[in-house]
């Protein structure tokens, strides 16, 4: 992914506030290939694994989603 190499991977240990990093099923040449690598550089990151959700899971499982954001917030 291109994280790591636009400029924003060297800030995220500069993000102060609590983030949720939401992730579908863990798959090479996605974003969620590197979701816990992001969380993991997050000071307050928080990491949560959907594993039944492919990339687009806010589309496809809207309601289980807005239940994790929901209870992160």
């Amino acid at each position: 992914m291109l994280g790591p190499h636009n400029g924003v991977w060297d800030l995220l240990p500069d993000v102060r506030v609590p983030v949720l990093v939401v992730s579908g099923a863990v798959e090479p040449d996605q974003p969620s290939a590197s979701a816990a690598q992001i969380a993991e550089r997050l000071p307050h990151g928080e990491l949560v694994v959907l594993p039944d959700q492919g990339h687009l899971g806010p589309f496809s499982h809207p309601r289980e989603v807005a239940d994790v954001v929901s209870a992160f917030v």
